[in-house]
């Protein structure tokens, strides 16, 4: 209704539609021309702090993918409980029916950069035995053990980097004296 007031054409002068819903319809067009912005915005930084930190362009990819996943489910979860009530019973609230304007964005960021902070964390670990061993075995997720080396793929290099660490170099064995065995002598 708000847009059809607004949309309807005066003879002189301007009307202005105000209120709840008129601010509420005004907010969810912001987000709606912003949220592109956003997400390109943290998709974009993302995808270079990590190419820079990790030498690898499947690893970031993988990652915005993943947290676009859990996002995804957090949404499903969010709408299924508090718009369609299941469970409110059991969590001893009314579902409203609905999702504040706001929380589906404010939600989006703080669950994007959580998920990146512990990628980011995960993937450090990972990459230090990467560089040590050049083994993935027992490497998580999954998803690292399936693209193997790959993983750490960069372009210009003709395959993944590896640089293992050199051996430890072991001390001669020392002889055995009498008296290493004898206090005082």
């Amino acid at each position: 209704m708000v847009r059809d007031l607004r949309d309807v054409p005066l003879s002189t002068g301007e009307a202005l539609i105000g209120g709840p819903t008129a601010v509420t319809v005004d907010l969810v067009e912001t987000f709606r021309s912003a949220l592109p912005w956003m997400l390109l915005a943290l998709g974009g930084a993302m995808l270079v702090l990590l190419t820079i930190g990790f030498r690898s362009i499947v690893l970031p990819l993988k990652a915005i993918v993943m947290a676009a996943i859990s996002i995804g489910a957090s949404y499903g979860v969010l709408t299924w409980v508090f718009q369609d009530g299941h469970g409110a019973r059991l969590l001893g609230f009314d579902a409203p029916g609905f999702i504040e304007t706001t929380t589906p964005m404010i939600m989006m960021a703080i669950l994007f950069e959580l998920s990146m902070d512990y990628e980011v964390f995960m993937l450090s670990r990972m990459r230090e035995e990467w560089l040590k061993t050049g083994d993935n075995t027992l490497l998580v997720p999954a998803t690292m053990r399936l693209l193997g080396r790959w993983n750490w793929w960069f372009p210009g290099r003709a395959g993944p980097a590896v640089r293992r660490s050199p051996e430890p170099v072991q001390a001669p064995a020392r002889p055995a004296h009498a008296s290493d065995s004898v206090p005082g002598g």
